[in-house]
C-alpha cells in the first residue's frame, strides 16, 4: 500500500529494511525469511530508479545453494533396462535455490542500473554454473547483456549456445529453451536464436507456448511492416488450432498496433490501419482479465488507434494507475495526453498540457532507467513527440 502510494521510504520501514545501514539490515532475525524482506527491499528500490541503493541490499553476500546435478539411475524390469535423468540438490531446499537465483538475478539489474552491466553479466554466469539455469536468472541475462562490453557479450553467446548445444534431444525444458534463445538475440546473435526455437517447435509442434514466444520473437526481429505482420499470422494460426487465450489476443492486438513501428522512422502514434480489429482482440482480452494492466494499456493504444482519444486517455490512465512503473505503458499514456491537447487547440479550446508533460516526465525516466534497445526506441518516438508541433502551450518534460 505504501509503494502503491509513491511512500518508498514508509514501504522500507514497513518491511523493516534500512538500505543506510551498511550491510543489508532487517528486523527479521536472519534466515530465508530476513533475506525474503532484503530482496523486497532492494526490489522496490530498483523499481523507484534508487539502482545504488538496490545494488547493496541485492548483492549483500550470501551462501549460495550448490548447483542441481543430473544423475542416470539405471531401472531393470524383466525384459528391459532403462536409463532415467534425475535432479539431485544435495538435500538442498528447493525453496532455497528458487531464492537464490530470485536474488542474484535482481542483484545483476541492480548492478547494470548502477552502471557495472560487465559485473551483472559475470554475475548471472557465475550463477548458471553455481546454482544451475532457470528462466529468472536468463531473462536478467538478456535484459542486461545489451548494455554490456562487446567482450561480455561474446562471453554471454558462447556459454548460451554451449549450454543450448548440450541439452539432450529428450529434454523438454521448453520454458529454458525459449529463455536462451531470446538472450541470444539480445547480444545479437539473431540466427542461432531463431534456430533455437526452430529446433524447439520441430519437436513439440503443438506446444502453443513455443508458438506464442516464436511470434515475439519474429515481432522483436522484424524490421518492417511485412515481417511484424507475419508474427501476427503464427498467432493467428495458434488461436485457430488451441483457441484464444489472454496472451495471444493482447499480442494479436498490441502487433496490428504496432505494425508501423519496425522501419527506420517509427511513427508517434499506434498503427490505424486495422484499428478496429486491434481494438475487438484487446476487448476480449480485458474481458477474460479486466484487472490487467497489460491488456488495458493495449486497449487504450487500440482506442487512440481509432481515434477515440478521451477513451484512449481514460484507458491508459488506468493503466499506468496499475503499472505505477512501466515506461512503456507511460509513454501510450503520454502519446494520448498529447493527443488530446492538439485536439483541443485544433478546436480553439484551451489546452491544459500539465497532464501530458506529467506524462512525458515519468516516461523519460522509466525508459531511460533501463536501457535496453526497446526502451531507446521508446525514447526517441518519445523525443519527436515533445518536438511535433501541436500549436499548443510548449510542452515541457518537468512535472506541473
Amino acid at each position: 500500500a505504501f509503494e502503491r502510494a509513491g511512500l518508498v521510504d514508509d514501504a522500507l520501514a514497513a518491511l523493516g529494511v534500512d538500505p543506510r545501514a551498511s550491510g543489508a539490515t532487517s528486523r527479521a532475525d536472519g534466515g530465508a525469511v530476513g533475506d525474503v524482506l532484503r530482496l523486497e527491499g532492494a526490489r522496490l528500490l530498483s523499481s523507484h530508479g534508487r539502482a545504488r541503493e538496490a545494488r547493496a541490499l541485492a548483492c549483500a553476500e550470501r551462501p549460495a545453494p550448490p548447483r542441481r546435478r543430473k544423475v542416470e539411475a539405471r531401472a531393470s524390469t524383466p525384459t528391459t533396462t532403462a536409463t532415467t535423468t534425475a535432479t539431485t540438490t544435495s538435500g538442498v531446499d528447493e525453496r532455497d535455490i528458487a531464492l537464490a537465483r530470485f536474488g542474484v538475478a535482481l542483484c545483476a539489474r541492480a548492478m547494470a542500473a548502477d552502471g557495472d552491466a560487465d559485473g551483472a553479466v559475470a554475475t548471472l554466469l557465475a550463477a548458471l554454473g553455481e546454482i544451475g539455469p532457470s528462466t529468472r536468472v536468463l531473462d536478467a541475462l538478456a535484459a542486461v547483456a545489451p548494455r554490456a562490453s562487446v567482450a561480455r557479450q561474446a562471453a554471454v553467446r558462447q556459454t548460451i549456445l554451449a549450454r543450448t548445444g548440450a541439452v539432450d534431444d529428450d529434454d523438454d525444458d521448453n520454458d529454458g529453451g525459449v529463455a536462451s534463445a531470446f538472450v541470444l538475440d539480445a547480444v545479437g546473435a539473431r540466427v542461432e536464436a531463431r534456430a533455437l526455437l526452430e529446433e524447439r517447435l520441430r519437436r513439440h509442434p503443438d506446444d502453443g507456448r513455443l508458438s506464442m514466444s516464436w511470434a515475439r520473437l519474429l515481432e522483436r526481429q522484424a524490421t518492417s511492416a511485412a515481417q511484424a505482420l507475419a508474427a501476427v499470422e503464427v498467432v493467428e494460426r495458434v488461436v485457430e488450432r488451441r483457441g484464444a487465450d489472454v496472451d495471444a489476443l493482447n499480442f494479436l492486438a498490441f502487433s496490428l498496433l504496432e505494425q508501423d513501428a519496425h522501419g527506420d522512422a517509427p511513427p508517434l502514434s499506434p498503427s490505424s490501419r486495422r484499428a478496429d480489429d486491434a481494438r475487438s482482440f484487446a476487448w476480449r482480452a480485458v474481458l477474460r482479465a479486466p484487472l490487467s494492466g497489460a491488456v488495458i494499456d493495449t486497449l487504450g493504444w487500440a482506442e487512440l488507434a481509432r481515434g477515440d482519444v478521451d477513451d484512449a486517455v481514460a484507458t491508459l490512465r488506468r493503466a499506468t494507475t496499475l503499472l505505477p512503473d512501466d515506461g512503456e505503458v507511460w509513454f501510450h499514456r503520454a502519446v494520448a495526453e498529447h493527443a488530446a491537447v492538439a485536439r483541443a487547440v485544433g478546436e480553439g479550446k484551451t489546452a491544459d498540457g500539465g497532464a501530458a508533460s506529467d506524462a512525458i516526465a515519468r516516461a523519460r525516466a522509466l525508459l531511460s532507467a533501463q536501457a535496453t534497445p526497446t526502451n531507446f526506441r521508446l525514447l526517441n518516438r518519445l523525443e519527436a513527440l515533445v518536438s511535433h508541433p501541436t500549436r499548443a502551450p510548449p510542452l515541457t518534460t518537468e512535472p506541473q
